[in-house]
């Protein structure tokens, strides 16, 4: 009778393992509301008609050549992101109306741009585009050499989300961690809100695919995120976003996009994550 209770108590214990392993049977945690992020630096301006010569010349020389930015707005269109972070946004800042203004009003978005630091006159601005309100942003100062910014969001259902937009330097070691460190001070503020930082790190988060390409690092930039209580949710390369713990359990990697669509447009390619908004 024994040996029949415990292969009954058995079977139960395997029956119930399988539920749980089951797709669908997991509970995921709830949310109030999904948001798709994603961040894009789309070199030299994307070679808008507003770009010089010389940058169009810079894209040219990497393989890309003319006009991109019918094509990056194709990209974009794709993960109809709901905050969306460019990089090397250059010359974006000209026209009557500028580039800017044209992409966000194509993308019926609200907008600001961070002009660059640099005095040589490098124009990599960096944009913030975003289908919710603007209660607040600012670009980032010295040291932030190209360029960088914080803003409020507030959602249709009243929520503030911090979002920071980064472009960190992409030579000089020491100064991208003297950057990043102002970053992380700066945004020490918010790390026990519904904060996203983005952008180009120009750090990669793992080391496997560069060791053959660079030397180990010997600054350690992904360490001092994580000391800061910063959490990795998207992208493997130079590009990432990373989220507050409190949007940590609800953050995942969004879908990627088709080579066939983002292939030609930059020598980056767009990172995606789908971040849940927790209930209050």
């Amino acid at each position: 009778m024994r040996r029949i209770l415990t292969q009954k108590i058995g079977a139960l214990l395997v029956g119930l393992l399988i539920l749980v392993a089951l797709p669908g049977c997991q509970t995921a945690p709830e949310t109030e509301e999904t948001i798709t992020v994603m961040t894009y630096n789309v070199l030299a301006g994307a070679g808008a008609d507003t770009v010089s010569p010389d940058w169009q010349e810079h894209a040219a020389q990497k393989g890309f050549h003319g006009n991109r930015l019918s094509r990056v707005l194709e990209v974009i269109r794709a993960a109809e992101p709901d905050i969306l972070g460019i990089q090397e946004a250059t010359q974006w800042d000209i026209g009557s109306p500028s580039v800017a203004q044209r992409l966000a009003d194509e993308l019926g978005m609200n907008y600001f741009i961070a002009e660059s630091n640099d005095k040589a006159g490098v124009d990599l601005h960096v944009v913030l585009f975003t289908k919710f309100d603007i209660k607040e942003a600012e670009s980032y100062p010295a040291p932030i050499t190209k360029s960088a910014l914080r803003a409020e969001l507030v959602t249709p259902n009243g929520e503030s989300i911090h979002v920071c937009v980064v472009h960190l330097h992409h030579a000089d070691m020491k100064m991208r961690m003297t950057e990043l460190l102002y970053v992380l001070d700066d945004m020490e503020s918010y790390v026990d809100d519904l904060t996203i930082i983005m952008g180009d790190m120009n750090f990669p988060y793992r080391m496997r695919r560069f060791i053959e390409l660079i030397p180990p690092l010997p600054i350690k930039y992904v360490p001092a995120l994580r000391e800061a209580r910063w959490c990795h949710c998207a992208g493997q390369s130079l590009d990432q976003v990373w989220t507050s713990p409190a949007l940590e359990p609800y953050s995942q990697p969004g879908q990627k996009i088709p080579f066939e669509l983002t292939k030609g447009t930059s020598d980056h390619n767009p990172v995606v994550a789908k971040i849940g908004i927790p209930p209050r």
